[in-house]
């Protein structure tokens, strides 16, 4: 994001230390824009091949995806990055998934 300012700076105010912060915490990032870049792929596939071939500690995974590590230890999942990033991602549309049918049933 700090190579190409220009598809971010639009959208985080303040200064520097605060658009750090917000590059970084923010809800509405932009780093659906960079996904596509063929540096960001390059790089992800680089992250997945280095990580299938060492393992990814339990004791990592449970620190920093405790809802993946619970399910790799109970055999739902398998500790692929793959795998592991789909599910992360799928956590959060079952959290939308929740949230749409709780306001249907509130207002049927």
């Amino acid at each position: 994001m700090r190579d190409e300012p220009s598809r971010w700076s639009g959208y985080y105010e303040g200064d520097a230390a605060e658009q750090r912060l917000a590059r970084r915490y923010s809800y509405s990032d932009r780093m659906r824009y960079y996904w596509p870049d063929p540096e960001i792929a390059a790089a992800q596939d680089r992250l997945f091949a280095n990580l299938s071939t060492v393992g990814i500690p339990l004791p990592l995974l449970s620190a920093h995806l405790p809802d993946q590590y619970r399910r790799v230890r109970t055999g739902a999942l398998t500790p692929t990055p793959q795998d592991l990033v789909v599910d992360r991602i799928r956590d959060v549309l079952r959290d939308y998934d929740r949230a749409c049918r709780v306001q249907d049933k509130e207002y049927v």
